[in-house]
C-alpha cells in the first residue's frame, strides 16, 4: 500500500483488515436498500429502536466499504487507484449534499429518489434524510479515503480525519450501549441509526489500520516501550469503563444498591483496574528499558569492535547505504578519499570523484548490490603522486527496512605491485628490443668487414685495395669496439665498479675533445654547429675523458636526430657554484612520453625512421654524470620543435692546467660506381660496391634514401641493394617510390639490413622487396640473386 515499509506478514494482516472492514460496510450497506426495497423495517434497523439507516447512508457505507477494499488490493496499479478515489469522491459530495441540506434548511428532493416509506422516520430532520453525525462522518470519511491513496503527508491527514469520525460515531455508540437516546436520537443534532454508527466505526478504525506510518497505528506498532504501553493500554481502556458503567446501570435497574454506593464502588473498581494495569505497564517499561540498555551495551560493544577491526584492515574499508551515501569509512579510506568523516558521510561517489571515476565505482556497486557473493574489481583513484590501483571487494549488505541492501567494500592498495609487473613487462621488452638492436649494430660493422675479405680472396687484388680494406676493417672493428666499451662501462657503472680518474682539468679542454670528436658526424650531415663559451676560466675536478665522452655523445646524438643542414648550439654558462652545459638542436625533437624514459637502460626512441641505438647511450650518460655528482635533463616542445639537454655540474674551489683533447679518425667516403647500393653506412655501401665491382658488375652507391630515388632515377638499374633503417626516408618508403613510378617495376630490389625476423620480412614484402637478406650478407647468395635477376631480364 502507498506508503508503508513494513513487512509482508504485517502487511498482508493490514491488507486483511481493510478488506474485512469493507466488506461488513458493503454488505451492510446493502442489507439495508434490501430492507427498504422488500419493506422490512427489521433489515434497516438492527437494535428495533424505531431509528433506521436511511438509503443514502446505506450508499455511502457501500461507496467507502467498496472503496477501502480497491485501495487495499490496488498494490501499484494506478487504475484501481484512481477508482478507489472516485468511490471516496462520490460519497464524500453526497454525504456533502445532505449535510448541506441540514444547515440551509432546503430540500433538494434526493433523500426519497430511490425508495420513500412512512416508517422508520423517528429522529429524522426529513423523510428519507441521513442525519447529521452520519452526513459529517461519511464526507470525512470520504476525503479520508481519497487522501489514503496518495503518499507522504497526505496520508498523515487522512489517519487524523478517521480518528475523527471514530469519536464522533462513538458518542451514538456509547448512547446505544448505555440506552441515552439523547446521544442518538435528538433529530436535528444526534439522530443517527445503531447499524449506520457501527458501519463508520468499523470503516475509520479499518483506515486507521491502513496507514500503518501515521497516528494511532504507528503508536500501536511500535517496538519500543511506547509501543508496548499503548498495545496494553488500549483495549482495557476502551473496554473497563462501558463494562463498569453497564455493570452500574444494571445494578440500579434491579435495585441491588443505590446511586452513592454504585457509584463508590465504580470508582473503587475503576481505581483499582487502572493501578492494575499501571503496575503491569510499568513493569513492562521497565523491563524494556533495561533489555534496551543491554541491547545498547551490547550494541556500542559489537560497533567498537567492528570500528576496531575494520581500522585494522591492512587497506581502505567502507559502507554505502542503498542510495550510494557513504555511512561508513575507515581511516585509510578516509586517507586515500582526503576527506574528514563529516565531509565524506551522506555524499555519494558522484559528489565525491571525479566524473569518470564516480562512474566506474558506482556501475560496481550496482554489479555488487545485484550479486549473492559479491565481486572484485581493480579500481584505480588519481592520488598526488600519481594513479592508484586497489583490488576491491564489493559484497551486498542486508540492512533491516530498506528494500535494496548497502554495499560494503574493501581495498587493497596494490598500486607497487601493479607498478612492478609493469616494470618487468618494460624491462622485458626492453631487453628483446636491446638483444634485437645489439644484433643490428653487431651486423653493420661486421657486413663491410666480411665484404672486405671476399674482395681480399679475390685474384689479383693491388695494393691501394689492401690498404682500403685495411682502413674498412680497422674503422669497422673500432666501431665495435667502442659498442663493447660503452656496453662494459654501463655494467661496470650499474654494478658500482666504474672509477673515475678525476683531475683538475679546464672545461674548455674537455670541450674542445668533444668537439673535436664529434666534428667528423656533424660536418658529414652539414649542420652549422655554433659553440658558446664564457669569457672566464671554468675549472672542474673531474674524469676528462668521461665528460668529453659525455659531450661527445650528446653532439652526435644532435647531430644524428637533426635533419641535414640543421642547427646544433653547444652552450656553457656559469650560474653560481655550477657549471651548465647545453646542447640543442632544431632536429626531429621528442615527444613527452620519450622525455619520461629517455636516459632510462635500454630505452629506445624511434624517431623520423632513426632508430637510436642500443638504448644505453644516453644511460651511460647519466650513469657518468652521477659519478661526477652532476644532474643532466632533457626538453622539447614535442615532434619537430628539437631538443635540448642540460647539464649541470658542480664547480670545484682551485683551477687546474690544461689536459691536450683527444681526436677521432675521419670516416671515409668512397666516390659513387653500376647494381645501384643504397645504405646510409658509407662502408658497408661502398665495401659491396667494391666487391661487386671486382665481379665484373657495375655498381654505383647512394648513401641515404633521397639519394637512392635520384640515383635510381637516373641509372635506372636492374638490382637495387637498399638498406631499410635509414634517416629520411627508409628503405620500405624508397621501395615503395620505387615502385610506383614507370621504370621501377621490373627493377630486382633486395633489402640489406641488420633486421631479420619474420616480422621485419613481412614488412619488406609489403613495400615491393623481392628478397631479404640480413646483414653481414652471404656473398655467394647476394651473388646467386643478382644473376637470377639477369636471368629473369633475359627472360623477358
Amino acid at each position: 500500500m502507498p506508503g508503508t515499509r513494513f513487512t509482508s506478514f504485517r502487511a498482508k494482516g493490514l491488507r486483511a483488515i481493510a478488506t474485512s472492514a469493507g466488506l461488513f460496510g458493503v454488505l451492510g450497506g446493502i442489507v439495508t436498500l434490501l430492507g427498504w426495497a422488500f419493506d422490512v423495517p427489521r433489515m434497516t434497523d438492527w437494535l428495533h429502536t424505531g431509528i433506521c439507516m436511511f438509503p443514502n447512508a446505506a450508499i455511502c457505507g457501500i461507496l467507502i466499504g467498496a472503496a477501502l477494499m480497491i485501495l487495499a488490493w490496488s498494490g501499484r496499479s494506478r487504475v484501481l487507484r484512481n477508482v478507489s478515489r472516485i468511490a471516496a469522491i462520490l460519497c464524500a459530495l453526497l454525504s456533502g449534499v445532505i449535510l448541506y441540506q441540514h444547515l440551509a434548511g432546503v430540500n433538494l428532493g434526493i433523500d426519497t429518489v430511490l425508495i420513500s416509506r412512512p416508517w422508520g422516520q423517528k429522529a429524522s430532520a426529513a423523510p428519507m434524510r441521513m442525519g447529521i453525525p452520519a452526513s459529517v462522518s461519511y464526507l470525512i470519511l470520504g476525503i479520508a479515503v481519497f487522501l489514503a491513496s496518495w503518499n507522504g503527508f497526505a496520508r498523515r491527514i487522512a489517519s487524523l480525519l478517521a480518528l475523527g469520525t471514530v469519536a464522533v460515531v462513538s458518542l451514538s455508540l456509547m448512547g446505544y450501549w448505555f440506552g441515552a437516546d439523547q446521544l442518538f436520537g435528538i433529530a436535528n443534532y444526534t439522530a443517527i441509526a445503531f447499524q449506520t454508527g457501527l458501519i463508520i466505526f468499523i470503516l475509520s478504525m479499518a483506515i486507521i489500520a491502513v496507514i500503518p506510518e501515521h497516528g494511532l497505528a504507528e503508536m500501536l506498532l511500535r517496538e519500543d516501550a511506547g509501543g508496548v504501553a499503548a498495545r496494553r493500554l488500549l483495549l482495557p481502556i476502551i473496554l473497563i469503563p462501558p463494562v463498569i458503567g453497564w455493570l452500574q446501570i444494571i445494578g440500579r435497574q434491579y435495585e441491588i444498591y443505590d446511586v452513592a454506593f454504585g457509584t463508590a464502588v465504580r470508582t473503587l473498581c475503576e481505581t483499582a483496574l487502572f493501578l492494575l494495569l499501571l503496575w503491569w505497564t510499568v513493569n513492562t517499561i521497565s523491563s524494556q528499558a533495561s533489555a534496551a540498555r543491554q541491547a545498547r551495551s551490547a550494541l556500542r560493544m559489537l560497533d567498537e569492535r567492528f570500528t576496531r577491526f575494520m581500522e585494522s584492515v591492512p587497506g581502505l574499508a567502507w559502507i554505502k547505504d542503498a542510495d550510494g551515501r557513504y555511512v561508513f569509512a575507515n581511516e585509510a579510506a578516509l586517507k586515500a578519499f582526503q576527506l574528514s568523516r563529516t565531509e565524506l558521510y551522506g555524499r555519494t561517489d558522484a559528489d565525491v570523484f571525479p566524473q569518470d571515476t564516480a562512474a566506474a565505482f558506482m556501475a560496481n556497486d550496482r554489479r555488487a548490490a545485484l550479486s549473492r557473493t559479491g565481486i572484485q574489481v581493480i579500481e584505480k583513484l588519481e592520488h598526488a603522486d600519481g594513479e592508484h590501483h586497489s583490488l576491491v571487494a564489493k559484497f551486498p549488505i542486508d540492512e533491516p527496512g530498506s528494500a535494496r541492501p548497502f554495499v560494503g567494500g574493501i581495498a587493497i592498495d596494490i598500486t607497487d605491485r601493479i607498478r612492478a609487473e609493469e616494470a618487468l613487462k618494460l624491462a622485458d621488452r626492453r631487453k628483446d628490443e636491446f638483444l634485437a638492436t645489439l644484433a643490428h649494430e653487431l651486423r653493420n660493422p661486421l657486413a663491410p668487414i666480411r665484404y672486405a675479405v671476399q674482395l681480399i680472396a679475390q685474384p689479383g687484388v693491388d695494393r691501394s685495395t689492401l690498404q682500403y680494406v685495411h682502413g674498412v676493417i680497422d674503422r669497422q672493428v673500432g666501431h665495435m669496439v667502442r659498442l663493447l666499451e660503452d656496453l662494459l662501462d654501463m655494467s661496470r657503472i650499474s654494478y658500482g665498479k666504474l672509477e673515475l680518474r678525476r683531475e683538475r682539468i679546464e672545461l674548455s679542454v674537455i670541450v674542445n675533445s668533444a668537439l673535436e670528436a664529434s666534428r667528423p658526424l656533424i660536418e658529414a650531415a652539414g649542420h652549422e654547429l655554433v659553440v658558446e663559451m664564457p669569457p672566464d676560466r671554468i675549472v672542474l675536478d673531474a674524469d676528462a675523458v668521461r665528460l668529453a665522452q659525455v659531450f661527445s655523445n650528446l653532439l652526435n646524438n644532435a647531430a644524428k636526430f637533426t635533419t641535414t643542414r640543421g642547427c646544433i648550439v653547444f652552450s656553457v654558462t656559469r650560474e653560481g657554484h655550477e657549471v651548465i652545459v647545453s646542447v640543442s638542436d632544431n632536429g626531429i625533437g621528442l615527444t613527452p612520453e620519450s622525455l619520461r624514459t629517455i636516459f632510462d637502460m635500454f630505452s629506445q626512441v624511434h624517431r623520423g625512421g632513426v632508430q637510436s641505438g642500443l638504448g644505453i647511450g644516453l644511460a651511460l650518460v647519466k650513469g657518468l654524470l652521477d659519478l661526477h655528482g652532476a644532474t643532466i635533463e632533457a626538453a622539447s616542445d614535442g615532434p619537430g620543435e628539437g631538443s635540448r639537454f642540460t647539464v649541470r655540474i658542480p664547480l670545484p674551489e682551485t683551477p687546474l692546467d690544461l689536459a691536450a683533447p683527444r681526436a677521432l679518425p675521419e670516416v671515409h667516403v668512397s666516390t659513387t660506381l653500376k647494381i645501384l647500393v643504397i645504405d646510409d653506412v658509407r662502408d658497408i655501401a661502398d665495401s659491396i660496391a667494391s666487391l661487386l665491382r671486382s665481379m665484373g658488375y657495375e655498381t654505383r652507391t647512394a648513401y641515404g634514401g633521397e639519394e637512392g630515388l635520384a640515383e635510381a632515377e637516373a641509372l635506372q638499374p636492374n638490382v637495387i641493394l637498399l638498406d631499410i633503417g635509414m634517416p629520411g626516408r627508409d628503405g620500405h618508403q624508397v621501395c615503395r617510390e620505387i615502385r610506383t613510378q614507370p621504370w621501377g617495376g621490373s627493377i630486382f630490389v633486395i633489402a640489406i639490413t641488420g633486421w631479420g625476423q619474420e616480422s621485419d620480412r613481412r614488412l619488406s614484402r609489403e613495400a615491393g622487396f623481392d628478397e631479404h637478406l640480413v646483414k653481414p650478407v652471404d656473398v655467394s647468395r647476394l651473388v646467386d640473386l643478382i644473376e637470377q635477376a639477369r636471368g629473369s631480364r633475359a627472360a623477358s
